[in-house]
């Protein structure tokens, strides 16, 4: 049976017939049961209260209060004890009215073979067994989710802290590699060296920016690329002094898979510092560089100027130097496109398209095309 072990099981017998109350008794303590009893239903009450029987076998209409009231008080009280109703009554609505104050079964007396109410008794044991043990499980199953839980939360802490100290110590390790270049840049005497360090020192910062942010963030799955860009913008800007054109980002919330933050730092870098460099060899004009979603999954990234402007054959020839050689490789790792937009006016108007997550590939493009 379901039964627990611990000794037979109480019962508490609740019947005002003397006769029918000791019957009652005497046949479950046959069955193995341990029984007491009461003759009404408010000393049956204090019973339950103070000597917590397994379970209740009640008549209906008694002195005192009735039947009804106690199966009442012992579901507000007790929920969970078990209780049965022998009565001799079979009018309907009081076995509706029973059951729904809380009686677990209801058997009309008298019992013509008691058989029946020793199955009942069993049946209701088992069923409060089966809930006990249901609760007990999933106590214990809360318990140890609520364990894991705190040592799941305990490790992502510990990983958070630790990818942000990676991340702070390797965009120091770029910053001091940027500043070792400067300074071979500032010392050279060959132009070319010059430009060869300046050029690397700004793209290693570039990068020391993406760590700098990844360092800032909680969210370790996602890079904000829209922010990101306005901060590299305005520091290239800044960069290129006093003849740099009028720069204006237009940067849409746009997050990447982790996996693509440095490829699409790197591009943003190498079309932006290009256009501010070789777009107005006279100084001024104007470069707008904007992000968008673009088609799903996809991320729009367009540097656009009004400068001298940059022909199809160079792009495609890869003449317009290592930043347009650089951009149009990651590019392609990233299985994205670069495009050179034609203008009807003067400049250039170069549009990227890349996928957000790592490994996803272009509507109608295959990979490696």
């Amino acid at each position: 049976m379901g039964r627990d072990p611990g000794g037979p099981k109480h019962i508490l017998v609740v019947e005002d017939d003397g006769a029918v109350r000791r019957h009652l008794a005497a046949y479950l303590e046959d069955c193995g049961y341990r029984v007491t009893a009461a003759a009404e239903g408010e000393g049956a009450l204090e019973m339950v209260r103070t000597q917590r029987p397994d379970l209740v076998i009640t008549d209906l209409h008694m002195p005192g209060i009735s039947g009804f009231q106690v199966l009442s008080a012992l579901a507000e009280e007790f929920p969970t004890l078990p209780v049965l109703v022998v009565s001799g009554t079979d009018l309907l609505t009081e076995v509706v009215e029973a059951l729904r104050r809380g009686a677990w079964d209801y058997l009309i007396k008298p019992l013509e073979e008691m058989g029946v109410l020793e199955h009942a008794v069993e049946r209701a044991l088992e069923r409060a067994w089966l809930l006990e043990e249901n609760r007990r499980s999933r106590e214990e199953l809360e318990e140890a989710v609520a364990r894991r839980t705190r040592e799941l939360q305990a490790l992502l802490t510990e990983r958070t802290v630790l990818l942000r100290e990676v991340h702070h110590r390797v965009k120091n390790n770029f910053q001091v590699i940027s500043s070792l270049l400067q300074i071979r840049a500032r010392n050279s005497k060959h132009p070319e060296v010059r430009s060869f360090s300046s050029d690397f020192a700004q793209r290693i910062r570039s990068m020391a920016l993406v760590h700098d942010a990844l360092y800032q963030t909680s969210d370790f799955a996602r890079w904000n690329f829209g922010e990101y860009l306005k901060r590299l913008v305005g520091d290239l800007a800044r960069s290129d002094g006093s003849r740099s054109p009028e720069v204006r980002v237009e940067a849409a919330p746009l997050e990447v898979s982790l996996d693509l933050a440095v490829p699409c730092a790197l591009i943003a870098h190498e079309l932006v510092s290009n256009a501010l460099r070789h777009a107005f060899p006279e100084g001024g004009g104007q470069v707008i560089v904007s992000l968008s979603a673009g088609a799903p999954g996809m991320g729009h990234l367009e540097v656009r100027d009004d400068g001298v402007g940059l022909s199809q054959e160079t792009l495609d020839q890869a003449e317009g130097g290592m930043g347009l050689q650089i951009a149009r490789i990651l590019v392609q790792q990233l299985s994205g496109t670069l495009e050179l937009v034609p203008r009807t006016g003067p400049g250039t108007r170069l549009v990227v398209r890349f996928p957000l997550d790592y490994g996803e590939t272009p509507p109608g493009q295959g990979r490696g095309e």
